[in-house]
C-alpha cells in the first residue's frame, strides 16, 4: 500500500467516524431516543452498520463519543431568566419556562438526550443528566433561593421529554407545530 493510498483510508475513516457520530443526533432530533439502533443510525449516516462495530466497537461506544464529540455539558443555552418581582415567583418561572422552551423548539436533539439519559446506566447517560441537573440549579439561582427551584424546573424539563415523546408516537415531529385541520 502506498502512502497517498494509507492516508486517503485514513481520511476516509474519520470521514465515516463523524457521519456516524453526526447520525446519532440526527436519529435522536428525528425519532426520539428510542432510535438509536445501528440500523437507523447506519441508515441516517449512509454508511453500513458493521462499520459501527469495525470504528466503535458498539453502539453505546458511538453515542458516548458523539456526546463527548458534540454535545457539551452544561450545554450554554440562550435561556434569559426573568427575575422575579417581589412575591410573584411563579411569574418568573413561567417566563422562564417559555424561555427554556425556545431552547428546546429549537434544539430538540437536547430533549432526545435527555431522553436517552434518563433510566440509561451507562455512564455517559449518567453525565448528561448531570448536565441537566446543573443546568436547572444555574437557572433556580437566578430565579431565586426557594429549594424547591431545581427540581421543579427539572421536572418540567422531564415533562417535556414526555410530551415531546407522545407527540412523536402520533406522527408529529420535534420543532414543528402541529397543522390544525
Amino acid at each position: 500500500m502506498s502512502g497517498d493510498e494509507d492516508v486517503q483510508r485514513k481520511w476516509h475513516r474519520k470521514a465515516s467516524e463523524e457521519k456516524l457520530r453526526l447520525a446519532v443526533f440526527d436519529a435522536m432530533r428525528e425519532e426520539g431516543s428510542a432510535a438509536v439502533s445501528p440500523s437507523v443510525i447506519a441508515q441516517r449516516a449512509g454508511l453500513n452498520k458493521s462499520l459501527i462495530y469495525r470504528y466503535f466497537g458498539s453502539v453505546d461506544v458511538l453515542v458516548d463519543e458523539a456526546l463527548r464529540k458534540h454535545l457539551i455539558f452544561p450545554r450554554p443555552m440562550d435561556v434569559v431568566v426573568q427575575p422575579a418581582e417581589e412575591g410573584d415567583l411563579t411569574s418568573a418561572i413561567a417566563l422562564t419556562w417559555a424561555e427554556i422552551q425556545k431552547v428546546f423548539r429549537s434544539h430538540p436533539e437536547l430533549l432526545a438526550v435527555l431522553a436517552w439519559s434518563i433510566g440509561n446506566s451507562n455512564q455517559m447517560a449518567a453525565k448528561a443528566f448531570e448536565g441537566y441537573r446543573n443546568f436547572c440549579e444555574r437557572i433556580a439561582r437566578e430565579l431565586g433561593p426557594e429549594p424547591y427551584l431545581a427540581p421543579a424546573i427539572l421536572g418540567l424539563i422531564v415533562t417535556e421529554v414526555g410530551v415531546q415523546s407522545n407527540q412523536r408516537k402520533k406522527g408529529h415531529r420535534p420543532g414543528t407545530k402541529n397543522k390544525k385541520n
